[in-house]
């Protein structure tokens, strides 16, 4: 846990939620904006969703989408139990759809580079056993890379993308050292990204 948190990591954590930030930029100071293709679809599910989470109900259907008759956690890319999500649906302001672009948008999204940078950079670091400096150009690279690039706007996808590098890390340390923890820690990366809703992408 020490080498975790040593001096270099820290630095080399600092720097890439820099470089992530900076990423984001443009789309936090209204610039440019990230609302197009699928999450046209999926937003006003998030805001379904949201609004029933509010009410204290986990919704199983929505009657107002074919008289309820395809179950609200059987749609596509349906990530309504993706847990991390979850802060964003009980903090979001339902009467303002400004705030709800940055809570089921923006920040989902930012959080998730994040996720991943750090995943790949610790999975580069400690299990490929490279220096510094080649783990956050491995990082860096990983979320530069076409599947980032081009799905952005699937966040499901992202997700998916974004715990990989996590199921890695507990794969090669169970591998290395078998513990009951590593098997569990591995089975709620792998929940989290089977709950992300889009597992035909691993």
């Amino acid at each position: 846990m020490n080498s975790v948190f040593s001096n270099k990591n820290l630095y080399s954590i600092f720097f890439l939620l820099f470089i992530v930030t900076i990423l984001f930029l443009p789309a936090f100071l209204g610039w440019q904006g990230i609302f197009h293709d699928d999450q046209l679809e999926w937003f006003p599910r998030h805001y379904f969703v949201a609004k029933n989470l509010q009410q204290g109900i986990i919704p199983l259907w929505d009657p107002q989408d074919w008289c309820g008759a395809i179950p609200f956690y059987a749609r596509y890319f349906a990530d309504t139990y993706y847990l991390p999500l979850w802060p964003f649906f009980f903090l979001v302001n339902l009467s303002s759809l400004k705030n709800c672009y940055w809570m089921f948008v923006l920040l989902p999204l930012y959080l998730q580079y994040i996720i991943a940078a750090l995943g790949m950079y610790f999975f580069i670091k400690k299990v490929l056993r490279c220096n510094t400096a080649a783990s956050c150009f491995g990082a860096l690279a990983y979320i530069f890379s076409p599947i980032f690039s081009y799905a952005y706007p699937w966040q499901q996808v992202v997700g998916i993308q974004a715990w990989m590098p996590w199921l890695f890390i507990t794969y090669m340390s169970a591998v290395k050292k078998y513990c009951l923890w590593k098997l569990l820690l591995g089975g709620a990366v792998f929940a989290l990204m089977i709950t992300s809703a889009a597992p035909n992408y691993i």
